[in-house]
Parts: structure tokens; sequence; C-alpha cells
């Protein structure tokens, strides 16, 4: 087998890593980028073994010449969706950051009556897909189907998978357009009076949603099961 010509840098890796992306030379530079999920305290290792970042989507991922399985412990969970609908709105209204204090645009997902959701028996053949017959508002979002990914980057590009030290794990949240500072799930979507929970008719009057007449999957951590005051959002 041919190698291209290999750049001096390469001599800065330790030697299995240097053989690590010998045995990958001749993958496709095209393919998607294979992303990980590194913690904050593992990213110097992270670098050591070969991981590059990606400045726009803030997350650590494995260049195709590189041996992926020198960072199994980071492969982001294969979870398959507990989330389904037919069609979804995308809620979009506004929130203080606080770390810079301004006002930045936050989104997120709301599932229409008649979605369904994933019951998990303790027996795996017990487990069935139930219908909810009232809207529900998602939270602590770890897989995003690749469609209803790209719908959402068409509205902001601030939200995307981050992760959250507070729950110990990456997920979909929103970010200060402005500082880029983490927006988590726990005030945004979990807390009355503060972002996608309105208090009063009001405030909910100021949330706006965007149809997407589109299938929607997604696993999902926390969700409602109906919305308070949802009748007054902007559809």
């Amino acid at each position: 087998m041919r190698y291209p010509a290999i750049s001096s840098d390469i001599q800065r890796f330790p030697p299995e890593i240097t053989r690590a992306i010998l045995v990958g030379w001749n993958d496709n530079r095209d393919m998607p980028k294979r992303y990980l999920h590194v913690p904050f305290h593992d990213k110097d290792e992270a670098k050591r073994l070969g991981a590059h970042w990606d400045e726009t989507a803030k997350l650590w991922y494995v260049p195709q010449r590189v041996d992926e399985k020198l960072f199994t412990r980071w492969k982001p969970a294969e979870n398959g969706p507990n989330m389904r609908a037919d069609y979804y709105f995308i809620a979009a209204t506004t929130r203080a950051c606080w770390h810079c204090r301004k006002i930045t645009k936050i989104h997120g997902f709301i599932l229409p009556s008649g979605l369904k959701h994933l019951y998990i028996a303790e027996d795996p053949k017990e487990d069935e897909w139930e219908i909810y017959d009232a809207p529900s508002l998602l939270s602590y979002i770890t897989d995003l189907s690749a469609t209803v990914s790209a719908r959402m980057a068409e509205q902001n590009q601030h939200y995307r998978m981050t992760y959250c030290d507070n729950a110990q794990l990456f997920y979909w949240m929103n970010h200060c357009e402005h500082c880029q500072s983490r927006l988590d799930d726990s005030t945004t979507f979990c807390e009355l009076g503060q972002g996608f929970v309105p208090s009063t008719p009001e405030a909910a009057a100021l949330i706006k949603l965007i149809p997407i007449n589109e299938s929607f999957a997604a696993h999902v951590g926390t969700h409602s099961i109906g919305i308070e005051l949802f009748k007054y959002m902007q559809n």
C-alpha cells in the first residue's frame, strides 16, 4: 500500500497514534465528521490522541485518518428515538443571558397532541408506544434525527450539542448569541416564568410557534404532558 507524503508534524504524536493515522490514511476525507462527547476535563487527553476541535460546532471530532477505537470512551451513546410525531413546532422566544446579561434568542421543540412516546418496561418485550392527547414541551434532548436538527439550524445556529456539568451529560442546548455561554435546559424549559414556561397569557403570547410539516424523531430526557397557556402562543 502506498501512502501520500506525511507531514513532519506527525512526529509529535506517540507511536500508537502514528500507527492509527497510517491505518486510516486512505479514508474518504469527504465523509461526515465523527463527533465526540468530550468533557472539558478530558480535552487535553483527546487532543493528545489526535482529536481535532470544530470551532463552529464547538465539539471534538475524530479526523478521518485516525482510528476511532482510540476514542471509544467519548463516543456518543446510540439511543433510539423515544418521542415521535407526524409534525412538530419549533418554538422561538428570548431570554436574558446569565453571563453577559444581554437578551438572546432561544429555541425549542413542541410536539402536538397525538405524539407518540416510547414506554420502557422492565421486560423489553412489553415496551410500547403510547399516544398523548396533549402537546408536549421537550427538554434534555440527547439525540435528534438529521432532518430535525437541520430544520433547527435554519432557525438558530447557536442551538447545538454541548456537555452540561450540572446534568453530567451531552444534550442539544441553546447558547447565547452574543457571548456563546451555555443556556441550560433547567432554566430555559423547566423554571416557571423563564423561557418556554410562561406564567401569564401575555408572556405566552411572546412565544412564536413555527410549524414544521415533517416527521419528528428524537431521544428526549424529559417532557411535559400538556403545556400551560399553550393556546396563547403565536402559531
